[in-house]
């Protein structure tokens, strides 16, 4: 089956990278740990782990609370709720001075980032049947085993980046 038209080759990017919310989520945080651990004051590094953990119990909560509510209402509606409550947790996480804060923000972010994986597979499921189904599957796949390295070689570079800008802002501030 070839994909002739240039939607089905959208749908099949939009779910790929929609899907991909979940790796991202968790390796993006990787790289970032011990600045984390800086930041909100933990005692070892091993603490700041906590963070992915909250990030799949809310994952995993998100599952149970969102798979049901996208089966019983329309697809939309619950993607565009569940990346709500994804931001939603992001913003708190930008924002976090302490671990609650933090915590709060990753079960959040669980919580919002296991809808979209499951409203894509829901969509696809919709859309098509057997065999078809399984080809866009396996082409929409490979995007979310490859976001996991591209996110732990462009995190790294954002947080050395945020950490000169800190540096430089804490320096030109510092002077009378």
């Amino acid at each position: 089956m070839r994909f002739k038209n240039i939607r089905a080759n959208e749908f099949i990017a939009l779910m790929s990278f929609t899907m991909s919310l979940v790796a991202v989520s968790i390796d993006a945080v990787l790289p970032a740990l011990p600045a984390i651990a800086a930041e909100l004051g933990f005692i070892t590094l091993q603490h700041s782990q906590m963070v992915v953990w909250l990030f799949v119990l809310g994952m995993v909560f998100g599952e149970l609370l969102f798979g049901p509510l996208c089966d019983a209402n329309r697809r939309r509606p619950a993607l565009v709720l569940e990346v709500g409550v994804f931001c939603l947790g992001t913003v708190i996480a930008m924002s976090a001075d302490n671990f609650e804060q933090m915590g709060l923000a990753r079960v959040l972010q669980g919580l919002g980032a296991a809808g979209p994986k499951i409203v894509c597979r829901a969509v696809i499921r919709d859309r098509f049947e057997a065999a078809a189904m399984a080809r866009v599957m396996s082409l929409a796949l490979p995007t979310t085993r490859a976001a996991p390295p591209a996110a732990r070689v462009v995190v790294p570079t954002t947080v050395a980046a945020a950490a000169a800008s800190t540096a430089a802002t804490a320096a030109t501030t510092s002077c009378p």
